[in-house]
């Protein structure tokens, strides 16, 4: 009897343990595909990879904490996110960034689950953004950057045709070009059109 309560002991430590190591390996199976679709895309001008520093810290986690430095009247301001909207702004990177009055975001940090280290992920210094996240860089939109950053380095009308934005629901950093069935001009979707009316 006893040995069988050891061994059923011991089968239950060993599914606890494997489970452990399924969940862990997910995550990071799920992290490097993140990665690898943010970072295959981006594209910057000359100019703007002389003028931003990018990191890469958010692709490479898949829980963690927010919080921001924001300017008020009174001074600087650090502002920590609520857990449940912790999910929403990993997933939606640009969100961390877009949900502040025009000027007054100087600074985004992350905080790895479990960590308690506070990484820089967005910072401003003026009118200058020094360091961005690329996988901020990557969900960002011209919409954004018109709206809150129109007077920062990362308003570029150069920028904006090199990755073919022609709206400010284009990604501002990512090629925007149409590819339907190997179709890459506009003359040849306007034909498709054509066609198709």
């Amino acid at each position: 009897m006893k040995i069988t309560l050891k061994i059923l002991s011991f089968v239950i430590d060993l599914l606890y343990i494997s489970s452990i190591l399924i969940n862990q390996l997910k995550q990071t199976i799920m992290a490097n595909l993140l990665k690898q679709t943010t970072m295959a895309n981006l594209k910057l001008t000359p100019e703007m990879k002389n003028e931003l520093m990018t990191v890469d810290i958010l692709s490479n986690y898949t829980a963690g904490s927010f919080r921001m430095v924001v300017k008020t009247r009174l001074g600087m301001t650090i502002c920590d996110t609520q857990p449940f909207d912790n999910p929403r702004l990993l997933a939606n990177p640009q969100a961390a960034i877009a949900g502040y009055k025009r000027g007054t975001l100087q600074t985004v940090q992350f905080s790895p689950e479990g960590t308690g280290v506070w990484l820089t992920i967005f910072s401003r210094t003026g009118k200058k953004v020094k360091l961005i996240d690329r996988t901020i860089l990557s969900s960002l939109t011209v919409g954004t950057i018109n709206g809150m950053f129109d007077n920062t380095n990362l308003y570029n009308q150069d920028q904006y045709s090199f990755v073919g934005a022609t709206s400010w629901a284009s990604k501002a950093f990512v090629d925007n070009k149409v590819v339907i069935d190997g179709l890459l001009d506009k003359e040849e979707l306007a034909e498709l059109e054509l066609k198709m009316s």
